[in-house]
């Protein structure tokens, strides 16, 4: 079901952007980086959800924090940067092209407000599925374990696309900024609350931990420590990218009056 999901999506993707690159040339539209991001996201979610992972995940928390990580870290902002509703949009036909961007256009304005609620949104569902009694609902019943990694996926996702396509535009830079760095903190102080906890959180969870060389609270200390420090180096990561985009987009506004004024002079100066 996996595969066969993942393999559907990727020819849509393919699809939508051979006809819009024969339209508007190779690269237009949808550039050559986005689209390698689709087929990394798509590599993700196939990693993610590897039947040898997937199994493992059942049995083993550090197994299963990975595997969550690899959503909503991994391909979560890989799938965000894609334009994959651009690619989609041109697979349909010519004359039903436009109201197929219709939706797409409809939830920049309406449903991604601003990155403030996704950001919200994402942490409530990070842990509210980390709440014991629903984690344990999670591993004993399929559709909602399913449930889970969707609502991880989605919101993730949303998170992420929210910072690339709000409305605040190059103003966005700043908050983007803000909001990667709550999102760390909140995420890190959940991993961080598995580390230094002394008793089991999901007791049954750690069956298999023993065949790995560990016990069960060191599966959890484990676990914690994924969601902790590498998730943690990569929202600082995209932090530092939108830092850095923030001060060269502040450097231009100061020096543009400059030049501006420069210019103005420049002529009346030559003329005498």
């Amino acid at each position: 079901m996996i595969v066969t999901s993942l393999l559907a999506l990727g020819s849509l993707y393919a699809i939508g952007l051979s006809r819009l690159w024969q339209s508007a040339g190779a690269g237009r539209g949808i550039s050559y980086q986005r689209a390698f991001c689709f087929l990394l996201g798509l590599l993700a979610l196939a990693a993610a959800f590897a039947p040898q992972l997937d199994a493992w995940a059942d049995s083993v928390f550090f197994v299963h924090m990975l595997q969550h990580e690899l959503l909503m870290v991994v391909a979560a902002p890989l799938l965000a940067a894609s334009q994959a509703g651009v690619a989609f949009a041109w697979v349909t036909p010519g004359r039903h092209r436009r109201l197929s961007v219709w939706p797409h256009r409809l939830a920049q304005r309406f449903f991604i407000p601003t990155p403030a609620v996704a950001c919200v949104v994402h942490a409530i569902a990070l842990w509210m599925w980390h709440i014991p009694a629903l984690y344990e609902l999670a591993r004993s019943h399929e559709i909602v374990h399913a449930c889970q990694h969707l609502t991880f996926l989605l919101t993730a996702w949303w998170f992420w696309w929210a910072l690339a396509h709000s409305r605040l535009g190059r103003l966005g830079f700043g908050p983007a900024v803000l909001y990667l760095f709550a999102t760390t903190v909140q995420s890190g102080a959940l991993g961080a609350l598995l580390v230094v906890s002394p008793t089991l959180w999901y007791a049954a969870n750690s069956q298999r931990a023993g065949a790995l060389g560990l016990t069960a609270l060191q599966d959890q200390q484990l676990g914690g420590l994924l969601m902790w420090v590498p998730a943690g180096i990569i929202f600082v990561a995209a932090a530092l990218v939108y830092l850095a985009a923030w001060l060269g987009e502040s450097e231009r506004r100061v020096n543009l009056p400059l030049e501006v004024s420069w210019r103005s002079t420049e002529k009346p100066l030559a003329e005498g």
